[in-house]
């Protein structure tokens, strides 16, 4: 007996959504990269587009057509998630499509394996930091330490360290704007205090996020003793 299924319009936008959502979703978590709340709505809308434009296509076509919509959509992104981002979109996607009878057994397998992936990595704790103040920018190596808790004592703002001798070429002493004294404790030196200044932002490029506003803490003395990097980013920038 033959039966016919029928799915509201209504639903079926709503469940490409989230489907879209999703492949964007563990691009972001497979590569670490920061999407704005503009960047999620563009790339959701616009993968769901093309998802409609590609209906009448046969599967191969489609499937064409989603990568191609997905390549013009990252191309100004990072090539590191422009290749995940579509080697995502393929194996979630695309095998659904082109092998329907496995199609549930492979979403399960790409899912697990993701999983993981995003469990067992190695990490880096090292970034790449672009300072920008009073329109002179910068770039520096920055270490991700869980170790730094230095906070504004008032307001509770996370603070980051940068050598000064990193820091001075964008740095005007005469239009310092919200100085603040930050007390520390280290080894050797129980009671110590910081000077710690506001500049207009820094990006962290891997991760495409940019931080507006941030607080840095000076310090005379070189952060790495082999110049391995010049900053140390609070444990909070990623939180």
């Amino acid at each position: 007996m033959n039966q016919t299924i029928v799915v509201y319009g209504d639903i079926f936008v709503f469940l490409l959504l989230l489907w879209n959502g999703y492949f964007i979703f563990i691009t972001a978590q497979i590569t670490g990269y920061h999407l704005s709340k503009f960047q999620w709505f563009v790339s959701i809308l616009a993968m769901t587009v093309c998802s409609f434009a590609a209906l009448k296509w046969s599967n191969w076509r489609m499937m064409f057509l989603m990568i191609l919509g997905i390549i013009f959509l990252f191309l100004f992104r990072h090539l590191k998630f422009l290749v995940i981002g579509l080697l995502v979109t393929i194996f979630a996607g695309g095998l659904w499509i082109i092998f329907p009878r496995y199609g549930e057994i492979l979403a399960v397998i790409g899912l697990f394996l993701t999983m993981l992936y995003l469990k067992y990595r190695q990490k880096s704790n090292f970034y790449t930091v672009y300072c920008q103040n009073h329109g002179k920018k910068i770039q520096l190596t920055a270490l991700y330490d869980t170790g730094n808790q230095l906070y504004i004592p008032e307001s509770r703002k996370p603070v980051s360290l940068v050598s000064y001798k990193s820091i001075e070429p964008i740095l005007d002493w005469n239009e310092l704007e919200k100085p603040q004294i930050v007390p520390f404790s280290s080894v050797g030196e129980e009671q110590g205090l910081l000077f710690a200044i506001q500049i207009e932002a820094f990006i962290i490029s891997e991760q495409n996020l940019t931080m507006k506003r941030p607080y840095i803490g000076v310090v005379h003395q070189p952060l790495s003793n082999d110049g391995k990097y010049q900053m140390i980013l609070h444990r909070d920038i990623f939180c």
